[in-house]
């Protein structure tokens, strides 16, 4: 890729949202629920509106970091995420205090 734009997608209504979608190539990173706000995001629909906005599933890759729900609590790929993201060394090892 020739360049990575960002765009912080806020309420899924949010302007920003539609237009980012429509990029060439669209990676939306997920992070349910948010830290530190611990905001819930609606997977389904992210993956939906994503897809639908860019016509072409290869193009579009949806990533979901679900760290503070575990797999035990969620499984993104089920709710239409195409990877995910745990982070077991937060809860093997704290945040680098050990």
């Amino acid at each position: 890729w020739e360049r990575v734009d960002y765009t912080d997608m806020g309420p899924l209504e949010a302007p920003a949202t539609r237009a980012a979608a429509t990029s060439p190539r669209v990676i939306a990173w997920v992070e349910t629920p948010s830290n530190p706000l611990l905001k819930v995001t609606n997977v389904v629909e992210v993956a939906r509106r994503v897809r639908a906005a860019t016509g072409d599933a290869a193009e579009a890759v949806v990533v979901v970091d679900a760290t503070w729900l575990t797999p035990a609590l969620v499984r993104p790929i089920q709710l239409g995420a195409d990877l995910v993201v745990h982070s077991t060394t937060k809860y093997l090892g704290g945040h680098s205090d050990q």
